[in-house]
């Protein structure tokens, strides 16, 4: 008599294990809507499993570097570029946490 244990299905996916992360990133508290220094190593881990959340990544540092810029440069040039970059960014980040 021989026995045969098949194992199918044992834990999440990359992509599933991803999408949790970034369900996890979204719902993080920060002051500043996507402010939260605690967000970027789960987005960074999501886009190791899963690359279709590399945008994700971009958009959340281009928007915190942004954010920094129109908070500590006061050349409204500059600031003014900042908000654009920072407005532009935002969108894609909302778009991943709708």
């Amino acid at each position: 008599m021989s026995i045969v244990i098949l194992l199918a299905g044992c834990g999440l996916g990359n992509q599933a294990r991803a999408k949790e992360l970034v369900k996890q990133a979204c719902a993080l508290e920060g002051s500043g809507g996507v402010e939260n220094p605690r967000r970027e190593p789960l987005i960074r881990q999501a886009v190791d499993l899963d690359e279709k959340y590399r945008p994700y990544l971009i958009a959340y540092l281009k928007w915190n570097d942004a954010n920094w810029t129109m908070r500590n440069i006061e050349d409204p040039a500059i600031s003014a570029q900042a908000y654009e970059d920072g407005k532009e960014n935002f969108l894609i980040y909302d778009s991943y946490c709708n």
